[in-house]
């Protein structure tokens, strides 16, 4: 007997029927593994198996131990339910051989189809509503425990994800991912957070790269929370690719932050100030405060040739702006432009004047506004200024004040945006940085860590009672922060309804 002519009968034998497994090579099934099926035919319903034992398996094939053969039953739409472990789910699928294995026992190969009638998902994006992608190097990991072997895990890597799912792509060894099945998983968000999440299989296909073969795996949430759904929602702020927070909101993922995301800095190019006359005429215009027939060049402003102007970019694309006006003693304020500036007010070399703030509509509602303060604040005292002053519609006065400004009884019809009556406000930061006139609340809040930041760098030099105001607030930050959570929930609601 020729051992070797032996075997390649043998491995010709169990080789992998394309018609059943594709280019997949299956996973055996050993004798004490719990793997069961019980097999119906799908259009009459009636039980042609029950407790049939599983001998091979891949994402798009099953090889069953059968009673007896079923030859006649090839081409016949069939449902299975499978058993592995303790997890039960059912899958769809065609007969499409019967043969016998080397025991003689007859075996059953069935090809794992979406039937007409079962299919959940329709078209090549299975799932409604957008998605958002991730380059290689952003991927998110996950780990799930492998339902039908000890010690075994499957990795998967999350390519993109959608309020409902995840398309995640692993190695072709994990051969025991089948649609229908729960994985629960581990998922890492770096530096952001870890979710645990049930993910349930919806479709699974390979991506046939001939550099990197990849199993391909559409899943849906089995019961993501709120506060999963957050998270999510700051990962695909932080490193999603074209993520719109407005967008994001509309499907739940509404991030806690968005600042985390943004850089800050001074328009410094011709393009960047477009961007910023640009944005001007975008939110002053939904805003009722310019005329439609206006054009962005028209938001130019002959103040912006002596000021510094605030960007705040997101993906390389300006979402919040503010300019920045150095004032000598000599120079006229935009505001003298409509009123008279009082003389028991701060001198106009000693402030910086803030004009044109504004925000994409797309990106209000969240952290960024406040994040642009502490930059201003920040660059303010880096020049040698003390106060900051700006006029605001009456409407965003309360808002001002609870940052620590306060109302100067100075009001004026501001002529540049249609006339519409705006109030001073001004901000005296080393006392806000000593939590002065403003709550403990808010402090810890808002300016806890610039004052930290501040101090630190010599930028400002708090007395002892101010040591002992901003320790004193220090012993609140775990309440105060709590309360601004639960604001944040409470906004966040508000949005949603």
């Amino acid at each position: 007997m020729n051992p070797y002519a032996t075997l390649a009968d043998r491995y010709k034998l169990y080789a992998p029927d394309p018609e059943l497994h594709g280019s997949y090579y299956p996973a055996d099934i050993y004798p004490g593994e719990s793997i069961y099926t019980t097999i119906r035919n799908a259009q009459t319903g009636e039980l042609l198996e029950a407790n049939a034992r599983a001998w091979r398996l891949s994402p798009l094939g099953l090889e069953v131990v059968t009673k007896r053969s079923r030859e006649g039953l090839v081409g016949v739409p069939i449902d299975v339910e499978m058993r592995v472990g303790r997890e039960a789910f059912h899958v769809t699928g065609i007969i499409v051989a019967s043969h016998g294995s080397q025991h003689g026992e007859p075996l059953l190969g069935i090809r794992l189809v979406e039937l007409d009638g079962h299919a959940t998902y329709e078209g090549p994006d299975r799932r409604d509503g957008s998605r958002w992608l991730f380059g290689d190097q952003f991927c998110p990991i996950c780990v799930a425990a492998n339902p039908a072997r000890f010690n075994d895990f499957v990795y998967l890597r999350v390519r993109d994800v959608s309020s409902r799912g995840m398309r995640l792509t692993t190695s072709l060894r994990n051969k025991f991912l089948i649609q229908g099945m729960t994985l629960r998983c581990l998922v890492s968000l770096p530096l952001v957070a870890q979710l645990s999440l049930n993910l349930t299989i919806k479709n699974i296909e390979l991506e046939n790269d001939p550099d990197n073969p990849l199993l391909a795996i559409g899943a849906s949430f089995d019961s993501a929370s709120q506060s999963d759904l957050q998270l999510l929602g700051q990962y695909i702020v932080q490193f999603g690719q074209g993520a719109q927070l407005d967008e994001l909101r509309a499907y739940g993922l509404v991030p806690k932050s968005v600042s985390s995301a943004v850089e800050f800095s001074f328009a410094r190019t011709i393009h960047e100030y477009e961007q910023v006359l640009r944005l001007r005429h975008i939110a002053y215009t939904q805003a009722g405060k310019v005329g439609t027939s206006l054009t962005p060049q028209d938001m130019g402003e002959t103040y912006d040739t002596r000021s510094r102007i605030v960007i705040a970019k997101y993906h390389g694309k300006v979402i919040a702006s503010a300019g920045l006006v150095f004032n000598e003693y000599h120079d006229k304020m935009e505001i003298e432009d409509s009123t008279v500036w009082p003389s028991g007010l701060p001198r106009r070399e000693e402030m910086v004047e803030v004009i044109r703030n504004c925000t994409h509509p797309s990106y209000r509602g969240n952290d960024l506004l406040m994040a642009m303060f502490r930059f201003i604040a920040i660059t303010v005292l880096q020049a040698g200024r003390k106060y900051v002053v700006i006029g605001t519609t009456p409407d965003l006065v309360a808002l001002y004040s609870r940052i620590g400004m306060h109302d100067v009884n100075l009001e004026y019809n501001h002529g540049k945006l249609g006339g519409a009556l705006h109030k001073v406000m001004l901000g005296d930061i080393p006392k806000t940085m000593a939590g002065v006139g403003i709550s403990p609340i808010y402090w810890n809040a808002l300016w806890a860590d610039t004052a930290t930041y501040m101090h630190t760098n010599e930028l400002v030099s708090p007395t002892g009672l101010d040591l002992i105001r901003t320790r004193a607030y220090g012993i609140l930050r775990p309440l105060s922060l709590l309360l601004q959570a639960r604001m944040q929930r409470t906004r966040r609601h508000r949005q949603k309804a």
